[in-house]
């Protein structure tokens, strides 16, 4: 086995790609900043993710390593990564994505709470609009035989959510996106999902369909808005479980005077514990936060402004 298999080497290569930094490790993969080069000195700067070699033999692992291959590649929408090659090198399936030069909104969110500054509320409504975008073509995917995929993301978290420079926003990770294959329906106690982001069927074990991430999205509106965790804190995973099931939720506006009554409503609406009265589409969420951008007066280059100038705080205080 060559040195570059499980470590970077003197000149580490993927597949055909040349590994420039491991970014970091996630649940079955890690990451790496590469670059594929060509003819005529042709650079191009991508990531490749790389299932953990201690996942690469368990089947169920690599099923759901190619079920994300599959979905991005019969996705092409500017709200979602893009894929541009999947492939196997010394054992190790590994995906080659678009390349995006800017934070997670885990991120951002953490440099606003470090500087003790808010998120405004027509960029919080622009990035869950953008978001709601990238849903909607998930949602709505069909395979290249016009078959109706029924794809859920079911990890619509702020570290799954990437902002470029140019303030693109961008859906991430799509490890654990479930294809609703006829016989592949969801089993009482496998859940999917990060605790604090889940939907309550989805932890009581009910049929779950693409509101699911609507509701997910909805927390995460929610956490921008008040720039802490929604469910998740005092008590780990369990905590969160219980106050996804029991916890009184407040409006964003008992908290902030900005947040209007129309985003009030959306978001209590989004939190909805009962599935049928959430939103019913990622569309239908998307026109109603696309009012509240509007109404807000801001513009996308007024966006990518201010998501600059908050990328550039330090994470910390110093």
């Amino acid at each position: 086995m060559r040195p570059n298999a499980d470590s970077l080497g003197e000149h580490p290569h993927v597949g055909r790609y040349e590994i420039l930094k491991r970014i970091g490790s996630g649940g079955m993969a890690e990451v790496f900043h590469a670059r594929a080069t060509g003819p005529g000195g042709y650079k191009r700067d991508l990531i490749i993710k790389r299932i953990l070699p201690h996942f690469a033999a368990r089947p169920d692992f690599v099923r759901g390593f190619v079920d994300e291959a599959k979905i991005l590649g019969m996705l092409s929408h500017p709200n979602i990564v893009g894929i541009y090659d999947f492939g196997e090198d010394h054992g190790r399936h590994y995906l080659a994505l678009e390349y995006l030069d800017g934070p997670t909104l885990a991120s951002l969110l953490a440099r606003l709470r470090a500087s003790e500054r808010i998120l405004p509320v027509g960029i919080a409504a622009f990035i869950a609009r953008e978001v709601c975008r990238g849903l909607t073509a998930v949602h709505a995917l069909v395979s290249p035989t016009g078959v109706f995929m029924n794809v859920i993301h079911r990890d619509v978290t702020p570290s799954n959510v990437m902002i470029t420079t140019n303030g693109a926003v961008k859906l991430l990770d799509f490890g654990i996106a479930k294809i609703q294959r006829s016989e592949n329906v969801t089993q009482v106690g496998q859940i999917k999902g990060k605790a604090g982001y889940l939907a309550p069927e989805q932890i009581l074990g009910g049929a779950v369909d693409a509101r699911v991430d609507l509701f997910a999205l909805g927390i995460v509106l929610y956490e921008m808005l008040s720039l802490e965790p929604l469910f998740y804190g005092e008590g780990g995973d369990a905590g969160a479980v219980y106050r996804t099931l029991e916890k009184k939720i407040d409006p964003p506006s008992s908290f902030r005077r900005d947040v209007p009554a129309d985003l009030d409503h959306l978001v209590m609406k989004a939190l909805s514990r009962e599935a049928a009265k959430r939103f019913q589409t990622a569309g239908e969420m998307e026109f109603a936060l696309d009012t509240i951008f509007k109404d807000s007066g801001l513009t996308t280059h007024d966006v990518a402004q201010v998501l600059s100038e908050i990328a550039g705080l330090p994470t910390a205080r110093r």
